[in-house]
């Protein structure tokens, strides 16, 4: 079971009832778990800048550090050194971590960042 959905899933789901008032939370973290409920449409986001010269972080996946995980690991990275020119697999880096307004300069670090990553 994913964490984010349980746990944000649950968060959103009381502020809808009124029990919260309002989150703060990472805006990709909020878009999967209403996304996923069904409730995007009765949201409203605001993007909170700690440091409007700040680049986006750049996102990493976790295994366990053993055998198994260093293979898990080898294999999405394999699949993404494949995928992530690739226009769909933008779409959905799109949908979900690029925030409204600052299209252009997400996509110019993702390509010195992310696209020029060899390893």
């Amino acid at each position: 079971m994913n964490t984010i959905s349980v746990d944000k899933g649950y968060l959103l789901g009381m502020m809808l009832k009124g029990r919260v008032d309002y989150l703060i939370e990472y805006r990709v973290s909020v878009n999967y778990a209403a996304k996923k409920m069904g409730v995007w449409n009765d949201l409203a986001m605001l993007t909170i800048e700690e440091d409007g010269h700040a680049p986006p972080i750049r996102e990493a996946i976790r295994c366990l550090d053993t055998k198994w995980g260093r293979k898990v690991i080898k294999k999405v990275n394999t699949i993404l050194r494949k995928i992530r020119p690739e226009p769909g697999y933008r779409n959905i880096v799109k949908e979900w971590a690029v925030t409204p307004g600052k299209e252009k300069e997400y996509w110019e670090i993702y390509k010195e960042q992310i696209l020029n990553i060899e390893k």
